[in-house]
Parts: C-alpha cells; structure tokens; sequence
C-alpha cells in the first residue's frame, strides 16, 4: 500500500494514525459486522498492520492508489490482475464534468488474493498482508478519453460477479457520505458553530443532520424526476 514522505516517523505521529483509529473504532463496535470504507487516503500500510482484522472483527475496503505493488511471489500487482480472468462486465453512464460530456463506459471486472510483500522500516519490521484486490478498468475508452479505473483493496474473498459488484456498490455508496458532510460543512457551515457545551453540540448536530439528509434527498430527486411538483417535498 502506499507509502509517503514521512514513512520512517513513528505511526503516532503521522496522519495515517486517524485511519488506524478509525478502524479500531468500527471494530470495537458490539454485536455487529460492519465495513470500514476509505478513500485514496487510506492506501496505506499501517492501518492494517496495526489494526488487523480478525474472523469476528469489522471487514474493510479501501480505493487503491494507482501505484504498483510488489507481491510475496515475486510478481507485481498489476501482473497478477493482468493474468486474471474477467468475473463480469458492467456498463454505466459517466455523468458530463470537467469540461466533458456524458459518455457511456464499459468495465472489465477482475479480483485475485494476494499477499503484499510488506515495505522495508528501518525502525521496525512490517509483516506482508493479505488482501483482495478488485480491478473495474474500462474496454475501449474514446480516443483521446483516459479509460476509466478503479482498484478496490479489502480484507474480504471476491470470487464471484456478484461479491465484485458488491464491493463496487460499496465503494460508491462512499461518495454519497463524502457529499452528505459536503453539505453539513459547506451548506449548514456546523464548523462554524460556537457551542462549547456537549450538550449543546450534540442536538444542533442532530438536527443539522436531518437538514443535510433533507438537501442531498432533493439533490437526487432533482436529478432522477426533474419534473416531479415541488408540493411533493415541501
């Protein structure tokens, strides 16, 4: 997984501490099994060394970073994806951005188990973990258009189209968190409030989450029944 500058600073001080925390609080949670999903940022190493998962623990699935990795057999990670067989194909529109139109986009979807050869610390020794990787990589892109890529690292077996498309729903179901607290930040500007008062905080926070819930709702109705009446919401 990805490494970064301050890669020889003990783990307490570095950002990647958060994702670690992160995921001993998701783990630590009683008598349930949930996913502990992250973004690009939490490509990195130490979280699963440091916080493994265990059989009855919280399972975890994370957007890889497009670099390559080493593995334990001596291949690399792109090498083995290369070498794997297409679990199923999906086609979707991508939405216009960036300067660019709406296009339809056809992926290819592969995922081996792998283990990664653990980076080299001159502080301590890491042990290799043992992941599955998930490749979505476009067929065919226009010319001129980067094919559109995903790569998905998680704890949890993929041998089947329909556990691949699982773990693509999941990560997708990120994004939608992402703009939920865009919206509490941004729109209802909750970092701006000046209560100093748990309890204070706790019911403003609720009721903002309602309003932020409420926005992004409108959000996708406006989008999926542009013509649907405003009287039906308001």
């Amino acid at each position: 997984m990805g490494e970064g500058k301050a890669a020889n600073r003990p783990l307490e001080e570095k950002e990647s501490v958060r994702w670690v925390d992160g995921f001993a609080n998701v783990n630590a949670l009683p008598e349930t099994r949930l996913t502990d999903i992250a973004d690009r940022e939490g490509d990195l190493y130490d979280p699963f060394v440091e916080a493994p998962c265990p059989e009855s623990g919280a399972d975890w699935l994370i957007r890889g970073q497009y670099h390559d990795r080493r593995l334990t057999d001596g291949r690399t990670l792109s090498e083995a994806l290369a070498a794997a067989a297409v679990l199923t194909t999906i086609t979707f529109t991508r939405p216009a951005g960036h300067g660019k139109p709406a296009r339809p986009v056809e992926q290819h979807l592969k995922a081996v188990r792998v283990t990664l050869k653990a980076p080299r610390r001159p502080d301590r020794a890491l042990s290799d973990v043992t992941v599955t990787a998930v490749l979505a990589s476009e067929v065919n892109p226009p010319p001129g258009e980067d094919p559109v890529q995903w790569l998905l690292l998680t704890n949890l077996p993929v041998d089947t189209p329909e556990q691949a498309l699982e773990k693509i729903a999941w990560s997708l179901c990120r994004w939608q968190v992402e703009v939920f607290f865009k919206i509490l930040k941004s729109g209802c500007k909750i970092e701006r409030l000046q209560l100093e008062q748990r309890e204070h905080r706790k019911p403003a926070l609720a009721f903002y989450m309602i309003i932020a819930w409420r926005v992004l709702l409108l959000t996708h109705l406006g989008r999926a029944c542009p013509e649907l009446p405003c009287n039906v919401v308001f």
